[in-house]
């Protein structure tokens, strides 16, 4: 986390020699699930189909038709679960865990519009909650589990964009979340668990 953090530093300060800048919006399709795990019980993951959206600042590298881009975003992220006991469904629920995330996007031209993206990003998680059923029974409930979680988040990216002459682009990453986001002692499972975001992005934007 904090070679990160310090790795957006340095890149923020280059960004001031950068030869040209843009702004944008864009937003799209957050394809989300997590590598949710417990030392207690078995926890088997699916993905969930949720939304992106935010704001962007595009620096072109002098000399270069590479690019950097600097991000304000929100994902609605989470899994799709479920808890597996003696071999039979126990418990299932979708989890979401909506955050701000800051990503530093490193683009390498490959020709005029087709751009290879990979970078890193910082999160910080706003509001978690569950919404969950227990096998066999009537009962369902969703409660909120923010306090389950830490505050921050840091993870890699991977992706390619391809531009178009209006302003516009198509962009599709995939998100690899590094860090555990569940405390070590948590309220809603016994044990401890590991939660690190997965995330496909696919979505357009627009650069002013």
């Amino acid at each position: 986390m904090k070679n990160i953090f310090i790795a957006f530093l340095i890149v923020f300060s280059t960004c001031t020699f950068a030869q040209e800048t843009f702004s944008g919006v864009k937003g799209g399709f957050n394809y989300a699930t997590a590598d949710f795990s417990s030392n207690s019980i078995d926890i088997d993951n699916s993905f969930i189909a949720s939304f992106y959206g935010g704001l962007f600042a595009e620096f072109g590298l002098k000399k270069s038709e590479d690019k950097l881009e600097l991000g304000l975003i929100y994902h609605r992220n989470g899994t799709d679960y479920k808890v597996t006991t003696e071999g039979e469904a126990s418990e299932k629920g979708l989890v979401y865990v909506n955050q701000i995330n800051l990503p530093l996007t490193y683009k390498k031209s490959i020709n005029e519009n087709l751009f290879l993206t990979g970078g890193a990003y910082l999160g910080v998680i706003l509001y978690a909650d569950v919404q969950y059923e227990v096998s066999n029974t009537n009962f369902s409930e969703t409660i909120e589990i923010t306090d389950d979680f830490e505050m921050f988040e840091a993870g890699l990216s991977l992706g390619v964009e391809y531009n178009f002459n209006f302003g516009g682009f198509v962009e599709l990453k995939y998100n690899y979340g590094l860090t555990n986001t569940y405390k070590d002692e948590p309220d809603t499972f016994e044990g401890e668990a590991d939660f690190k975001n997965r995330f496909f992005l696919l979505g357009v934007g627009y650069r002013f």
